[in-house]
């Protein structure tokens, strides 16, 4: 599963609407249209991007994240966690 089609699972599951997590995340202007991207594969969010999503629908990052183990954008997230995590800063 990618990470934008568990964008759209926890999306479903709250019963929000496209602009909700969007308005949440603070997109200022057509959120609705880059959660779509997001669900979409369009776009893959960054990691700051991603953070702001998961918090808007109220799950953790790694819940958000594609099991797909090719998936360099998680990977690349995921390493970014952990040289935080590494130098003492907060995820």
């Amino acid at each position: 599963m990618t990470t934008g089609e568990r964008i759209r699972l926890y999306r479903r599951q709250k019963g929000m609407t496209l602009k909700e997590p969007g308005k949440k995340a603070g997109f200022q202007n057509s959120g609705d249209v880059r959660i779509a991207q997001y669900e979409g594969g369009a776009r893959v969010p960054k990691a700051e991007t991603l953070k702001k999503i998961a918090d808007a629908l109220g799950v953790s990052v790694d819940g958000l994240c594609c099991t797909v183990p090719e998936c360099m954008k998680c990977r690349s997230f995921r390493m970014e966690q952990l040289q935080k995590y590494r130098k003492g800063g907060s995820s």
